[in-house]
């Protein structure tokens, strides 16, 4: 099996090379935010002439051992690929240049241990001698594997508002951004006094609003009020929104324990 060097994903020009079919209706019903960018990642693969999916979700067992599972088994132009999907949200805070200060809301979650993660072992998974016998039994000879990693950063809200992005050399400077305060900060703030704002549910992360739905639009001192009869002391997503309920921007509000959980984390 030849397993090319080329473990990184394609620039624009890839996809701007997609043929897209024109499509009327695409809805998503899964509830977890990667099996949500699976599904959106494998219709745009059912409308790509070029692409043929062969197999989605293909666990790799040893034994009675789980070794991994494949996202996904693509056929690219008649080279079998495999390619592996990640969703994620991180906050900055530190220094940002190191991917190991990028942190989830569930705050062990960080950039770097996802990364390395999917470089030593999910992108590895043709390798693995059970993956082969696997891929074998069906015919595939995967030739090359691709990661994708979507999602977006959250900047200290000032950077933010200063429109500066600093971010760890691989991280593509041109990703989705938004920002991140404290719940005191974000009662404090003067430009905020007049904002409106929503939070979002787990169903609105990955696309912005157009529109503000059912979802309750809330002026700065109902927000404020919200977030502190809240029981939670991690983190809360919210946007602010225009008066017709458009997105303007999007970030999280955390809360000292979260901070604190990270200060844990380094002793």
């Amino acid at each position: 099996m030849l397993f090319e060097s080329d473990q990184c994903w394609p620039d624009e020009s890839w996809f701007q090379g997609w043929k897209l079919a024109p499509t009327t209706t695409f809805k998503l019903t899964e509830y977890k935010l990667g099996l949500r960018f699976e599904a959106v990642v494998a219709h745009l693969i059912d409308l790509e002439p070029s692409l043929h999916l062969l197999a989605k979700n293909l666990v790799v067992h040893d034994g009675k051992r789980t070794i991994g599972e494949f996202d996904l088994i693509v056929e690219n132009n008649g080279t079998v690929e495999h390619w592996e999907l990640a969703v994620k949200f991180y906050l900055g805070v530190g220094d940002v240049s190191n991917m190991d200060n990028w942190h989830g809301p569930d705050p062990s979650d960080t950039l770097a241990r996802k990364i390395n993660r999917m470089a030593s072992h999910q992108l590895r998974l043709s390798q693995h001698p059970a993956g082969q016998q696997l891929l074998q039994q069906n015919g595939w000879d995967v030739r090359r594997a691709r990661s994708l990693v979507k999602g977006r950063l959250f900047h200290p809200y000032q950077s933010f508002r200063l429109q500066q992005f600093p971010v760890p050399p691989k991280v593509n400077p041109g990703h989705e951004k938004g920002w991140w305060m404290t719940d005191t900060d974000f009662e404090l703030a003067p430009e905020l006094k007049r904002g409106k704002f929503m939070t979002l549910e787990r169903s609105n992360w990955l696309a912005p609003l157009l529109s503000a739905g059912k979802g309750q639009i809330m002026d700065h001192s109902q927000t404020v009020s919200f977030l502190s009869g809240i029981e939670t002391q991690g983190t809360i997503p919210i946007a602010q929104l225009t008066a017709d309920g458009e997105e303007l921007s999007r970030g999280f509000v955390v809360f000292p324990q979260w901070l604190k959980d990270i200060e844990a984390q380094k002793v």
